[in-house]
């Protein structure tokens, strides 16, 4: 198997996964990994060496696009930006759910959350 059909099985599990779990529209962000542009996800796709966690990002981030799902990429540390979409999106839509396992998210949401948002934290 080539490593642009391996990388191809990776980020469709990964969409796949995403979208079994959330059936409705959503919004990924990925964090602390500086994104590598279009041409560099090409270039991943045909490099035989190891995928790094940045590569990772960039493929998954196109991959998640292709298939319609918004995606934001943070520079770093990303709790304001998802506190910001949140709020943005509650202030649109009936319904925002964010789930998280980060402490910092969860309190920041909490002291910030509308009727609208319901937060998780697993």
């Amino acid at each position: 198997m080539s490593s642009t059909a391996m990388y191809g099985q990776i980020a469709d599990a990964y969409l796949d996964f995403v979208q079994k779990q959330f059936k409705t529209s959503m919004n990924v962000i990925f964090y602390g990994y500086n994104v590598c542009s279009i041409k560099s996800h090409e270039q991943i796709m045909h490099d035989s060496k190891r995928i790094s966690a940045e590569h990772l990002i960039t493929l998954l981030s196109h991959h998640f696009e292709t298939a319609g799902i918004e995606v934001c990429n943070a520079d770093g540390d990303a709790d304001t930006l998802i506190g910001k979409i949140a709020h943005g999106l509650a202030s649109e839509e009936s319904n925002v759910t964010v789930i998280t396992s980060d402490t910092n998210i969860v309190v920041m949401l909490l002291a910030q959350t509308t009727d609208e948002m319901e937060i998780k934290s697993p």
